[in-house]
């Protein structure tokens, strides 16, 4: 049989070997002798010289693209400096179309200014915070097994993975800009606490977007957390939290995005959440294990936080469960002590870890390796009902809501 020419095998993803098509099979010689022809080196090295010749033609009209970028650039920054010499500032101001500068702020409506800088002062995207515990809390020295809650500041930010440099990260710009940025960016920005940095001295603060960032209670239990056991001590009992304790608790209650354990919101009266008279969304975080823990794993250093919102299957199952808990409790506490308040979003969002590995990442789920999410046991058409009743009655024995008052007492 004669040979295909090369023309002939042009469309070759459309093309079969001759053998295939007429049922001819390669003798065992010939299929030896094709293994060699297609292992040898030259094949190989004409593939790399092609993609060495593509690779080179693709550098060279990158650089002649940068090139020609530099020379327009060049070309209109020069021809706006000659007009500036030779026509002036005012001229040059009102013929440079599309106009640079706008000079007429001032004479917008003042609702108009005000929006502008709201919006000013909104332009980054929202930040993930963790609230430090006492337990971690390094500034506070040591504390005594039943820690008094004598302590001189309230909860602080969490800074430990703030990819800040050494020195204190700059104020927003839009507080320095007047008078009337500085009021809309303090609508956004807030005076907090900060722990486990560089900058973190006793007493140190940065701005934080309490507007949109969203701040994390977790890992530990509730008495860790500073802020809880300080919004309890003022609203439940007639025990004086000194000024500084009272101006760190208030600054917090302005968080509008809170993100709090399973465990914690369980455990705190449901009228905690009250006590944040701003807050807009709280989501609350169960985890992918069979059995709710008392503590769940910190292991800060070898973990990358991440939350998901389940779409389907038992983790979907218990979030509405979730949900639907947390939201009858707040509608009690508003119904019976709080007409006033402003319900939040509640959410309910599960916990995927990422840990550290050396240089690498793995999941952190505590999945049942032999179920995924569905129930599916991996094999086709298999469907295992999974047996979740443990979970839930650990749940809802968590859903307490009380603090004993010797607690507060201490």
């Amino acid at each position: 049989m004669a040979a295909n020419s090369t023309s002939d095998w042009s469309n070759w993803r459309e093309q079969e070997f001759p053998w295939d098509t007429l049922y001819a099979n390669l003798s065992k010689e010939q299929t030896e002798e094709f293994r060699r022809f297609v292992k040898q080196n030259r094949l190989e090295l004409e593939l790399e010289k092609r993609k060495d010749d593509f690779h080179g033609r693709m550098r060279l009209q990158i650089e002649a693209f940068e090139e020609a970028e530099r020379h327009q650039w060049l070309d209109t920054v020069y021809s706006f400096g000659y007009a500036l010499w030779s026509k002036g500032i005012d001229e040059i101001r009102r013929t440079t179309v599309p106009a640079y500068t706008f000079l007429k702020f001032r004479k917008l409506p003042v609702e108009i200014q005000l929006r502008i800088w709201s919006l000013a002062a909104s332009v980054h995207e929202p930040q993930f915070h963790t609230i430090g515990s006492i337990s971690n809390d390094e500034t506070q020295g040591f504390l005594p097994d039943s820690y008094p809650y004598c302590i001189k500041s309230s909860s602080g930010i969490d800074c430990r993975e703030i990819t800040w440099p050494v020195q204190r990260p700059p104020v927003p710009s839009i507080l320095h800009v007047c008078q009337q940025s500085r009021g809309e960016g303090l609508k956004t920005y807030t005076r907090l606490a900060v722990k486990y940095h560089s900058c973190s001295q006793p007493g140190c603060e940065l701005y934080f977007n309490v507007l949109y960032d969203i701040f994390y209670i977790g890992n530990e239990p509730w008495e860790g957390f500073k802020i809880l056991v300080d919004i309890l001590i003022k609203f439940n009992t007639t025990r004086p939290l000194q000024t500084k304790l009272r101006t760190g608790m208030d600054q917090l209650r302005n968080l509008r995005n809170i993100l709090v354990d399973l465990n914690i919101f369980g455990a705190v009266p449901v009228a905690t959440w009250s006590k944040f008279p701003k807050l807009e969304t709280l989501s609350i975080v169960f985890y992918p294990h069979k059995e709710i823990q008392d503590a769940e794993p910190n292991g800060y250093f070898n973990r990358r936080l991440a939350f998901t919102r389940p779409q389907n299957g038992r983790h979907e199952k218990r979030a509405s469960w979730v949900v639907r808990m947390a939201k009858s409790a707040l509608e009690a506490v508003k119904k019976n002590t709080t007409p006033d308040w402003k319900l939040p979003t509640i959410e309910a969002v599960l916990r995927s870890d990422v840990i550290r590995y050396g240089d690498h990442y793995g999941s952190d789920s505590e999945e049942d390796d032999e179920l995924s999410e569905d129930g599916s046991t991996g094999d086709d058409d298999e469907i295992v009902e999974v047996d979740d009743s443990t979970w839930y009655q650990q749940a809802a024995a968590r859903m307490t809501h009380e603090v004993p008052k010797e607690e507060l007492s201490t």
